[in-house]
């Protein structure tokens, strides 16, 4: 056996003690945190670089153009911009799970699905102003409040999004879909399902949704049929992280970024669905366990 392939063999029979990403590529959704200026001074506490940015409905030009500069005064960066696109009903279907928040704040504003469907060119032609104005080049996309048969809507999701996909290439953007429990993409079959009908489609991992569905082993199995270069964000939620509910191997995870070459960036979604101050305490937690499991200090 050659020099070289006794240290390869010699380091795999010890587990690493650390796990890229690092600090330098983890985030936070802002909305987990508070205001915007709350989630700069967050990431600044715990020296960040990046921040996701959460767009539940069009934001006002002016809005944008501030965010980006308190941003950019804070040497702070967005890596993901949580759009919604399609994250509402198809018409002619009968959703089984939507989420009372998105429904709630569509009737508020006067949409129906139908309204939605109509106008989802010109939704998406904000969300790519929008990711453009905040120097982003990734927005978030849905496939629609999940059915009792989401395989039968593949064809239709499918035609959807290759038109999308086009229009955001030819300004810069791509487009991420996410693996959303509630939508009819939520597992790794099913998110593999739809990238290999659209090729120029990409993913936003989130492996917490999938165990909410039912996906028995998200990792390492769920991960081993995913295209690891059409992961270009992840996403976690304090859940996996610190409990309480069903954990994730996060570690594992890290590892198998690192070692699949993941360039992206780990969102924190914290996601407890509690008091504000219940979720800021946890998305504190949350990072220093991420810090820690990436093997830097908080």
């Amino acid at each position: 056996m050659r020099r070289r392939d006794l240290l390869a063999a010699a380091l795999a029979a010890f587990p690493l003690s650390a796990a890229r990403p690092g600090r330098d590529r983890l985030s936070v959704i802002t909305d987990e945190i508070g205001t915007l200026d709350e989630a700069i001074q967050f990431a600044k506490h715990h020296r960040l670089k990046w921040l996701e940015i959460r767009a539940y409905l069009p934001i006002p030009d002016a809005e944008l153009k501030m965010m980006r500069k308190k941003m950019d005064d804070a040497g702070i960066r967005v890596s993901f911009l949580n759009s919604a696109l399609l994250k509402f009903t198809l018409p002619g279907t009968t959703a089984v799970s939507p989420e009372d928040f998105y429904e709630n704040l569509y009737k508020k504003a006067g949409l129906t699905p139908e309204k939605l469907y109509a106008q989802r060119e010109e939704t998406l032609k904000h969300s790519i102003h929008s990711a453009q104005v905040l120097g982003v080049k990734l927005i978030r996309g849905f496939t629609f409040w999940r059915t009792d048969h989401p395989s039968a809507l593949l064809p239709r999701l499918a035609e959807a999004y290759q038109g999308m996909v086009e229009v955001a290439k030819k300004e810069g953007i791509t487009i991420c879909v996410e693996n959303e429990y509630s939508t009819n993409v939520a597992t790794s079959a099913e998110s593999v399902a739809l990238l290999q009908k659209v090729p120029g489609l990409m993913l936003n991992w989130d492996p917490q949704n999938s165990l909410k569905i039912g996906e028995k082993d998200v990792f390492p199995q769920g991960y081993s049929r995913l295209p690891k270069n059409r992961i270009l964000n992840v996403q976690a939620k304090a859940e996996g992280l610190i409990g309480p509910g069903e954990p994730v191997d996060w570690k594992g995870i890290f590892q198998a970024l690192d070692r699949d070459g993941y360039q992206g960036c780990i969102g924190l979604e914290t996601h407890t669905h509690k008091s504000k101050a219940e979720n800021l305490a946890a998305s504190h937690r949350c990072i220093e366990r991420m810090l820690e499991i990436s093997g830097e200090k908080s």
